[in-house]
């Protein structure tokens, strides 16, 4: 029996898991160890390209840092409270930058069986980019306007994408734009589910419901979105998750994967999404059938959309991004057995040394087939 508690919530077995829960069998994943993982979070890569966001434990802040070619460095970059929405990609020159936000209120809490920040609750946000080969130095992205909030970002060839969040009765909603180099007006991509109330839900109030992005990722022809929804209607005990790949041209969208925590049994939580070039993405797939803890390497094939995942022998996954070569991913272990996670060792696991977290790289993941078809919306 595995209880899982996130954010508050209590994971509590065992039932019947839900129907697009598949059962990964383990095994070796062919992995090559280029750096200590210790404080990592957030990979994200381009090109040879990786940047994550590192905790520095004598000061308490994040720090980005880039590995490139065997050689590691820290970027140029003040430091924050929380880890960065850091995404790497390629300037509209062509050359690797990455983008991230700075707030004049940062994120507070945290959401998710894998928790990470609550990016709706920041405010005052900016973009900037910042070079990593040499190039331009930090600079401020100005075309968004100086009262637009905007956080998550992501970037391909100039494009630019990013979420902005409106409150209104007490509802926060989020939004995702898409710039496109020389553009100063956006076009907005498609979300996911909204909370709603059933007709016969009487007393039912949509006050405090809430929609966001948890991670966003833009590609050549897509964007991978990470949507979460909050609120009645909500399959589980209130939070869903959606992963969704959306076309850039048709604005086509396709849920990947749901997230949820089962009142009766298990959870299921998908996470850093790196978009392909074909129009799919790549994934961590985090669940729980009620009795044990998964964590799989996942990709998804928008053309014939099947599911594929490599779930490691004798190591869990807590963290991965892709470029057009290699999967690198957080490799590390749980002490003791599953069972006894909390919220506060599920929170940036490899922040406490008994992880033994490593970043690892791996051309080829052994993906096996899994569920051919869409998702299932994370409400009802």
């Amino acid at each position: 029996m595995l209880v899982l508690l996130a954010a508050g919530v209590a994971v509590s077995a065992c039932g019947v898991a839900r129907a697009d829960d598949i059962r990964v069998q383990p095994r070796a994943v062919p992995a090559r160890a280029i750096y200590d993982g210790v404080g990592a979070t957030g990979l994200t890569a381009y090109d040879g390209y990786l940047v994550w966001s590192r905790y520095l434990p004598e000061t308490g802040v994040w720090q980005l840092m880039q590995w490139h070619d065997g050689i590691l460095r820290p970027l140029p970059v003040r430091p924050r409270a929380v880890p960065f929405d850091v995404s790497v990609g390629a300037s509209a020159t062509g050359r690797p930058v990455a983008v991230f936000s700075r707030c004049r209120v940062e994120p507070k809490g945290l959401v998710g069986v894998m928790p990470g920040p609550r990016w709706e609750t920041a405010s005052g946000c900016s973009l900037y980019q910042q070079s990593l080969d040499g190039g331009f130095p930090l600079f401020r992205l100005n075309r968004f306007g100086s009262r637009l909030s905007l956080t998550t970002p992501s970037i391909d060839r100039g494009r630019i994408a990013a979420v902005r969040y409106a409150r209104s009765g007490g509802r926060t909603r989020a939004h995702v734009l898409l710039w496109r180099p020389g553009s100063h007006r956006p076009v907005e991509l498609p979300g996911g589910s909204l909370p709603s109330c059933a007709d016969y839900a009487k007393g039912c109030s949509l006050v405090g419901s809430r929609t966001a992005v948890d991670a966003l990722s833009l590609g050549p022809v897509s964007a991978a979105i990470l949507w979460r929804v909050e609120g009645p209607g909500v399959t589980g005990t209130g939070t869903g998750w959606e992963l969704r790949t959306t076309t850039l041209a048709g604005r086509r969208s396709v849920i990947v994967q749901s997230g949820y925590t089962s009142g009766a049994c298990g959870f299921r939580q998908p996470f850093a999404p790196t978009a392909t070039r074909d129009g799919g993405l790549t994934y961590v797939d985090w669940a729980s059938p009620c009795e044990q803890l998964q964590t799989s390497l996942a990709r998804f094939s928008l053309q014939s959309l099947q599911r594929r995942e490599a779930r490691p022998m004798s190591a869990y996954v807590f963290g991965a991004t892709s470029d057009r070569t290699s999967t690198y991913w957080l490799r590390g272990q749980l002490p003791g057995t599953p069972a006894a996670a909390t919220p506060s060792s599920m929170a940036f696991p490899c922040v406490q040394a008994d992880r033994h977290c490593e970043i690892v790289v791996t051309h080829s993941p052994p993906y096996r087939p899994g569920r051919v078809g869409p998702g299932h919306p994370a409400t009802f």
